[in-house]
């Protein structure tokens, strides 16, 4: 069985699309921020590219390590929530895994050759700002990415989850 089809399939779509999306909406939003900040702009296509392509193997990354999907369905499950507020779990258990890993891989690559002090300095500084980005971004993109995952690994786990109680 392909590594893209089926169950696993599924998950390996959703980490794929999310850390895609992932990777440009904090990007930006941080990029913007700091446009906002010194009042002109200051970013350059080479430097979103650079900061999307480490947010994205570095998402990937733990998002293969990790199932964070899972915890939130767990976390769902064990307080018997309706679909809206599985829905909110979700953004905010996938938003604060993958936003706070990315923001700490990003902020290690680039502060801490100016030292520990720096690392946490920038970690510190964006945290607040990628949480609320990163759980509204999940919010957002969530249930798209699961129906196209869905349709491309051929398997559909709300479907699955129907069948398996009959």
């Amino acid at each position: 069985m392909s590594k893209f089809k089926g169950p696993q399939g599924f998950g390996e779509w959703m980490n794929i699309w999310m850390n895609i999306a992932m990777g440009i909406i904090i990007t930006l939003a941080i990029n913007i921020a700091v446009c906002m900040q010194v009042g002109m702009n200051v970013i350059t296509p080479e430097a979103v590219i650079a900061s999307w392509v480490s947010s994205f193997v570095i998402g990937y990354t733990v998002g293969s390590i990790g199932d964070p999907m899972g915890w939130a369905l767990k976390i769902a499950g064990a307080i018997k929530a309706n679909g809206f507020v599985t829905w909110i779990i979700q953004a905010i258990v996938l938003g604060t895994y993958f936003g706070m890993f990315i923001l700490c891989g990003n902020m290690l690559i680039n502060n801490l050759s100016d030292g520990i002090g720096a690392f946490l300095g920038g970690f510190a500084t964006w945290a607040g700002f990628v949480e609320i980005a990163a759980i509204i971004a999940v919010f957002v993109i969530v249930k798209p990415f699961m129906a196209l995952s869905a349709v491309l690994s051929g398997f559909n786990p709300a479907k699955a989850e129907k069948a398996q109680q009959h």
